[in-house]
C-alpha cells in the first residue's frame, strides 16, 4: 500500500527540502515495504531491510560523519541493524549513501531508482555436503531406462507392489487424457505398475517450492486416474505432506516433465526434467 500525501509532507519536513522525485513514485507505489530473504537485497556495503517510516527517521540519532551543509534522509535499514541508507537532499540531491556503524559513509548509487534497480540476491556460501540422505541410483535397466536401485526394488516388495499396469489399462488412461502418454511415463507404469513405497524415500524440491523436500508415498493406479477428471500437468502420484502431489507434464513442451504442488490452491512448481531423473533422483533417509 502506497504512502499518503501527508506521510510525504512529513517526510520533506524532516529532509528540509524537496524529494527525489524516483524516491515519491516509489513509496506511492510500494510503501514502507519491507523485503524478503528471496528477494534480491544485496548493495555494495550491506543488504536493505525496510524503507523507514516518518516516525523512525524523526526519531533517528543525529549523523554528524556527514560533513557540514550536507543535507541527507534517513530512508533504509539494513538487515545487519547496524546501517542505515541515506538520501541526499543537498548539494548532491537523489544520491544514495550508505553509513554503518564502524565505517564512513560511502556513495552506493547517484539515485534512488538506480539503488532499486541494481539490488541484487546474496551468494550463498557453498553448502557442505548432505550426508543425512542417500541416493538410491541404480544402474540403468535397459528395457526401460530407469535406474532403480536394488534398495527401491526391495522397498517396492516390501508393500507386495512393482508389478506392471496392463496395457489395456494404460491404453483407457491415454483415451481418457485425449492422447498419448508421455513415454517415460508409460515404461514405468508397463514395467512396474503403481509401486507404492510409503513415504520413505523423497526427492529434493527447488527453493521456489516452499519446501525442501518431500516425499513419494504411492504412484497412482490408472484405475483411480480414470475416475479423475483431466488436468495438465497431471496427478501422478502422492506426495507425504497432507495435500501434496507429484505431476506429470501433458502437452506441450513440458510433456513429461515432473512437478509438485503443495495442495490444490497452489501453483505447480518443476522438480525434474523427466521422470527418469526423478527416479534416479529419489534418495533415502539414513
Amino acid at each position: 500500500m502506497g504512502v499518503t500525501d501527508q506521510q510525504l509532507q512529513e517526510i520533506a519536513a524532516i529532509a528540509g527540502g524537496p524529494l527525489p522525485e524516483d524516491y515519491v513514485r516509489y513509496v506511492r507505489q510500494y510503501g514502507f515495504r519491507s523485503w524478503e530473504d528471496r528477494e534480491p537485497t544485496r548493495f555494495d556495503g550491506g543488504d536493505i531491510s525496510v524503507l523507514l517510516i516518518p516516525d523512525w527517521i524523526r526519531n533517528m540519532e543525529e549523523y554528524a560523519e556527514f560533513p557540514e551543509g550536507q543535507q541527507v534522509l534517513p530512508v533504509a535499514g539494513d538487515y545487519s541493524g547496524h546501517g542505515t541508507l541515506f538520501l541526499e537532499i543537498a548539494p548532491v540531491a537523489g544520491q544514495v549513501w550508505f553509513r554503518s556503524d564502524l565505517d564512513d559513509p560511502i556513495v552506493v548509487a547517484n539515485s534512488f531508482s538506480a539503488f532499486i534497480e541494481g539490488l541484487h540476491h546474496r551468494e550463498a556460501p557453498p553448502e557442505p555436503p548432505d550426508s543425512t540422505y542417500e541416493t538410491l541410483t541404480g544402474e540403468i535397466d535397459p528395457a526401460t531406462g530407469f535406474a532403480i536401485s536394488d534398495r527401491l526394488r526391495e522397498i517396492w516388495k516390501t508393500y507386495g507392489t512393482g508389478d506392471g499396469e496392463t496395457q489395456d489399462s494404460l491404453d483407457d488412461l491415454a483415451a481418457h487424457i485425449g492422447q498419448p502418454l508421455p513415454e517415460a511415463y508409460r515404461k514405468f507404469l508397463s514395467a512396474y505398475g503403481a509401486v507404492y513405497v510409503g513415504g520413505q524415500v523423497s526427492f529434493p524440491l527447488p527453493l521456489e517450492a516452499g519446501a525442501t523436500r518431500d516425499s513419494l508415498s504411492s504412484v497412482y493406479a490408472p484405475e483411480y486416474l480414470l475416475r479423475q477428471s483431466v488436468q495438465d500437468p497431471m496427478p501422478f502420484a502422492l506426495g507425504g505432506l497432507m495435500d501434496s502431489e507429484w505431476l506429470i507434464g501433458l502437452t506441450g513442451a513440458a510433456k513429461g516433465q515432473i512437478f509438485w504442488r503443495e495442495d490444490t490452491e497452489k501453483n505447480p512448481v518443476r522438480a525434474a526434467p523427466d521422470l527418469y531423473s526423478f527416479i534416479a533422483g529419489l534418495q533415502l533417509e539414513r
